[in-house]
């Protein structure tokens, strides 16, 4: 279905359709289309393995769009730099096959996708079938939970987002965004810090009790190392 610059002034429904093709073009094709109702693909079949089954990028939906019981077989999903009212889907049940893709940057909706039964940490595996990262689909979603008041699936996200990201990276970039991760989990979690201080203060107690002679040192005598770490650090650090 070749539906390119399609422009409706009310609703597309292609309920219970099925639709398969193979190569460069896709299954359905929606591109730049402007739809004024809703688009409905309530258990609709589509299938274009290797290649695009859902064509719906540049496009606008100004009511719901419905993918809730959307089966594809084969093939992925573009969505890039479309538009939607409300998106509602199903990201573990619509990708019928491991090969399945979503191309997402630049998909904007109002409200948390999906139905009530969905959770984030389903979103966040739809998410990870990007075939490349994208930073602005991870933010949408974020921006999303926020809104509706879920503070910690929105800071879930961010960190998966984060994940992601390190996933493209190489080098000592990789390293130093790695420790980032594990020691402040990306600067969603600054309590840690707290904690990773508390313990550095223990272990420097521990240490300074086990030395037998304290920190004394008989007249004459070299200063111990300890002493004179501990002289530049209390020099150094205000």
């Amino acid at each position: 279905l070749d539906a390119t610059r399609l422009e409706v002034g009310q609703a597309v429904r292609l309920d219970g359709a099925t639709l398969r093709t193979s190569g460069d073009a896709a299954a359905v094709d929606l591109r730049s289309a402007r739809i004024a109702g809703d688009l409905e693909l309530r258990h609709t079949t589509m299938a274009n393995p290797g290649g695009i089954a859902l064509r719906l990028n540049t496009a606008t939906v100004e009511g719901r769009a419905i993918l809730s019981t959307l089966a594809v077989d084969g093939g992925g999903l573009d969505l890039r730099d479309s538009a939607v009212g409300a998106l509602y889907d199903d990201p573990v049940g619509m990708l019928r096959r491991d090969d399945g893709f979503v191309q997402l940057s630049g998909l904007t909706y109002r409200g948390v996708p999906g139905h009530p039964g969905v959770s984030v940490r389903d979103r966040l595996a739809w998410l990870d079938r990007m075939p490349s990262y994208a930073a602005q689909p991870y933010r949408q979603l974020a921006a999303a939970y926020q809104g509706a008041g879920h503070e910690d699936e929105a800071r879930r996200v961010l960190v998966a987002q984060q994940q992601h990201l390190h996933r493209s990276l190489a080098g000592w970039t990789r390293l130093r965004h790695r420790l980032f991760g594990l020691t402040l989990q990306y600067g969603y979690q600054p309590a840690r810090a707290v904690a990773l201080l508390a313990a550095v203060l223990a272990v420097a107690v521990a240490l300074f009790l086990g030395l037998s002679a304290g920190t004394s040192t008989p007249p004459g005598d070299e200063c111990p190392a300890v002493d004179r770490i501990g002289l530049a650090v209390d020099s150094a650090i205000p």
